[in-house]
C-alpha cells in the first residue's frame, strides 16, 4: 500500500489535471462561441460593403452623368451666346440705322411704314 502522502500526491495530480483540462474545454467553448459571432459580424459587414461598394459605384456612374451633361449644356450656352451675339450686332445695326434715317417727308408717311413693314417682313422669314 502506498503512504498517505503520495495517494494526496496523485489525487491532488489528478484533480489538477482534470481542472486544467476543464479549463482548456471551457476556454476552447467560449472561444468557439465567439469565433461564431466574429463571423456571423464579418458576413454583416461583408454584405455591407458588398453595398456601400455598389452605392459607390452609382454615385460615381451619376456624377459622370452629371458632368457630361453639364459640359453638353456649356456647349449649347456657348453656341446660343454666339448666335445672340450675331442677333444683338443685326439689332443694334438696324437700331442704328433707324436712329440715323432722315426723316420721311410731309404726305409719304404711309408708303414710308408699308416699305419699311415689307422690308420688316422679308428680313423676318430669311
Amino acid at each position: 500500500m502506498l503512504p498517505v502522502p503520495a495517494i494526496l500526491a496523485i489525487g491532488a495530480g489528478i484533480v489538477a489535471v482534470l481542472s486544467f483540462g476543464g479549463g482548456f474545454l471551457t476556454s476552447d467553448w467560449r472561444a468557439g462561441g465567439q469565433i461564431e459571432r466574429l463571423e456571423g459580424e464579418k458576413r454583416l459587414l461583408e454584405n455591407a460593403v458588398r453595398r456601400c461598394q455598389g452605392d459607390i459605384e452609382s454615385v460615381r456612374a451619376g456624377f459622370e452623368e452629371m458632368q457630361r451633361l453639364r459640359e453638353a449644356q456649356e456647349r449649347e450656352a456657348e453656341q446660343a451666346m454666339r448666335e445672340a451675339e450675331k442677333d444683338a450686332a443685326a439689332h443694334s445695326r438696324q437700331a442704328q440705322k433707324i436712329r440715323t434715317a432722315a426723316p420721311v417727308p410731309a404726305g409719304q408717311e404711309c408708303e414710308a411704314i408699308v416699305r419699311e413693314q415689307r422690308a420688316y417682313v422679308i428680313a423676318r422669314h430669311q
